[in-house]
């Protein structure tokens, strides 16, 4: 995750690894391992003993897409117009619905939402 995701967070995510992208080499956190740049997150990632998962924010996504094999999206009924940091746009004909879980507006939820799981389609993968 970048630096901001990860502040904006508070706190490392339990029963993970948390590495958090940032070019300030004196950021330091405790549960939490620094890359400097995001092929050095990479890197770590690579060696790590289960799937990496990327949390944000948008550059972090924007640069791990082309390594992904599946993405995991959560799309809300509801325009947010002041919104200033997106989802890079992904080409879906590359990819495969795998599930779907609707989601009603209710009690807990003030919007409706879909959380949809893709995978990439086998001619596709890196």
């Amino acid at each position: 995750m970048g630096k901001n995701t990860f502040l904006s967070i508070g706190k490392p995510l339990p029963e993970r690894k948390n590495i958090v992208i940032t070019s300030n080499s004196h950021f330091s956190f405790r549960g939490v391992d620094t890359a400097l740049s995001f092929e050095s997150a990479l890197y770590f990632a690579r060696n790590l003993r289960h799937p990496a998962c990327v949390i944000g924010g948008a550059e972090v996504y924007k640069k791990a897409l082309p390594y992904t094999t599946e993405i995991c999206i959560t799309f809300v009924d509801a325009d947010f117009p002041n919104a200033d940091v997106f989802f890079p746009v992904v080409d879906f004909s590359k990819w495969e619905e795998v599930s779907r879980q609707h989601f009603s507006k209710d009690s807990q939820n003030e919007y409706a939402f879909d959380i949809v799981r893709f995978a990439r389609k086998e001619e596709e993968k890196r």
